[in-house]
């Protein structure tokens, strides 16, 4: 086990981790049972210097500065006791961040926040095993641990949840708006819609049902179907789903089913924001089954897709035409 970056424990200690530092420092205090005791006194230093109801912006500093000057004397202090008394204090903080893992990282007590910036795409693996997708800019909030009864995650963003099956609790995913509930299947929620100023939640697999959180009614999704809640008007529609165009950013992958030429020219339209026109000689009596990788340039996009797909193609003025090999 490599030796902890120091920032990562200032973190910890000042309430700044984020999920993947915390894993990391589990992982160190694990390794080495002086490694639990040093960050033991540590926070134990820390919350005694907060502590009081009297503690003022100027005391907070002070303890801040303790732990800073703490952990730049770590590497110099030798650690001088008993191994029986290491054992129990060791013991003692692991059953400690046992209950309370993130306690100091958040404001409310054994919950998790995972937050993605521009551009990124993160997979969050939750205590269930349900696993998500966060598209950039997207926070999720969770527990530590589920609950006997249900397990309930926020959303700000978008997300695509694959949930584990569990009958005997529900999967609840909320939203400033919306509330979607499941046991066992694979969806996806957009709190921000783009220029629409809606909320999304559309259905690839399973059952669902969502629930507007002010009377607006509840509505249960077939697969291939989405809701659309409507934020001006505080109404809700069910919408016919385009699946490959709902989920291509969470795995940059373009599925077909049975698809014909028509059906895929008109995902590459709205993918590209751009015109496709498919010729005569180009028949739409076949159906093709496959994926395509979803890639920055059309162009590139439409080489690889004519690989699998008997057709030529042209390029003008931003306008595609498709052609019979």
């Amino acid at each position: 086990m490599k030796e902890i970056n120091d920032r990562i424990i200032k973190n910890y200690i000042l309430g700044r981790c984020s999920q993947e530092e915390i894993e990391q420092l589990y992982e160190w205090i694990n390794s080495n049972e002086e490694h639990a005791l040093w960050l033991f006194r540590q926070v134990d230093a820390y919350k005694t210097g907060r502590a009081s109801r009297f503690t003022n912006e100027q005391a907070r500093q002070k303890a801040e500065m303790n732990v800073l000057r703490r952990i730049g004397e770590r590497r110099k202090r030798l650690f001088f006791y008993q191994k029986r008394f290491l054992y129990y204090a060791a013991a003692a903080l692991l059953a400690f961040l046992s209950v309370t893992a993130v306690y100091f990282s958040r404001t409310n007590v054994g919950q998790i926040e995972v937050r993605t910036v521009a551009k990124e795409v993160r997979q969050v693996v939750l205590p269930d095993g349900s696993k998500v997708w966060l598209n950039e800019k997207t926070r999720l909030t969770y527990s530590k641990v589920f609950g006997n009864h249900q397990r309930e995650v926020t959303l700000e963003g978008e997300g695509y949840f694959v949930v584990a099956k569990d009958m005997a609790r529900p999967f609840i995913v909320r939203s400033a708006h919306l509330t979607t509930r499941v046991l066992g299947t694979v969806f996806n929620f957009n709190t921000n819609s783009g220029k629409r100023h809606t909320e999304e939640v559309t259905l690839i697999e399973g059952k669902v049902r969502v629930e507007g959180l002010h009377n607006e009614g509840s509505i249960t999704l077939r697969p291939k179907q989405k809701v659309v809640f409507s934020k001006n008007t505080n109404s809700m529609e069910v919408e016919e789903a385009s699946i490959p165009l709902e989920t291509v950013w969470h795995s940059h992958l373009i599925p077909f089913r049975n698809a014909h030429i028509h059906e895929i020219a008109a995902i590459i339209e709205r993918l590209y924001q751009t015109e496709v026109r498919i010729h005569p000689t180009l028949k739409d009596n076949s159906t093709y089954s496959g994926a395509i990788r979803h890639t920055a340039t059309m162009d590139s996009m439409l080489r690889d897709l004519s690989y699998s797909i008997p057709f030529r193609y042209k390029i003008t003025k931003g306008k595609v035409e498709l052609y019979a090999r």
